[in-house]
């Protein structure tokens, strides 16, 4: 065994080293080579998903052409024109309103733009209570 500056000691195969601390030895684990990637490997140009850019790399392979289509289809001219609008209604309501309170309450919070943040956290509450509006009428509709 040979010993560097750093008081280490080799062995003479070089999987492993000890290192003398205060009397005790500690033994680190065999090292790997490490391995370096060469840039000039990868080409820039090169299509990760093969041919088609539209082609879903998780799908089954199937077009789409199959019983899903004619369910969503039948499903849409099931139901009514009023639940349909309805529905959508609310969900961009919900959606624009939380989205507007959460934005102007961090506006206030973060870099204190008052009345941004102010009118956009008052106009995603009145987002959120007119989709509750909107929700207790169609359901006292469809009850009566």
């Amino acid at each position: 065994m040979s010993r560097d500056e750093t008081g280490r000691q080799n062995e003479t195969d070089g999987k492993r080293e000890s290192e003398r601390d205060g009397g005790r030895t500690v033994l680190s684990p065999p090292r790997e080579p490490i391995t370096v990637l060469d840039p000039s490997d990868d080409d820039p140009f090169e299509d990760p998903f093969g041919d088609d850019p539209l082609d879903d790399p998780f799908g089954d392979g199937s077009t789409g052409d199959g019983e899903a289509d004619e369910d969503i289809a039948s499903t849409f001219e099931s139901i009514d024109r009023s639940t349909l609008l309805a529905f959508v209604t609310v969900g961009v309501l919900v959606h624009g309103g939380i989205f507007a309170a959460s934005l102007g309450a961090m506006l206030v919070g973060f870099r204190g733009q008052w009345v941004v943040g102010g009118s956009l956290a008052v106009a995603g509450v009145a987002a959120l209570v007119l989709s509750v509006g909107i929700y207790r009428r169609y359901k006292a509709k469809e009850d009566a």
